[in-house]
């Protein structure tokens, strides 16, 4: 018997959120920067990063937290699944 391998982001969570994202505006924005310049901008050499963060694939971001996918795509979504009215 087949198993579906489909999460829940995948089936019901995901077409939600992407409707209401401009993804080719962020993605146009993804391309368009450097992201090792701006990466070395706030990369403190003196400290040992966990390979999570840099190279192991860490809660759904493919090669880790500190990358340009992590970047464009954390922000946006994670407004959406806040509680109303919730800032940082």
């Amino acid at each position: 018997m087949a198993v579906n391998q489909d999460t829940l982001w995948d089936r019901f969570l995901s077409p939600i959120i992407f409707s209401l994202i401009d993804q080719e505006k962020l993605l146009q924005f993804y391309q368009n920067m450097d992201w090792e310049a701006e990466c070395d901008r706030f990369r403190n050499p003196d400290l040992i990063y966990p390979d999570y963060y840099s190279t192991q694939n860490f809660h759904g971001i493919e090669g880790g937290y500190l990358n340009g996918s992590a970047a464009t795509s954390y922000d946006p979504i994670t407004q959406y699944a806040l509680p109303p009215n919730e800032t940082w």
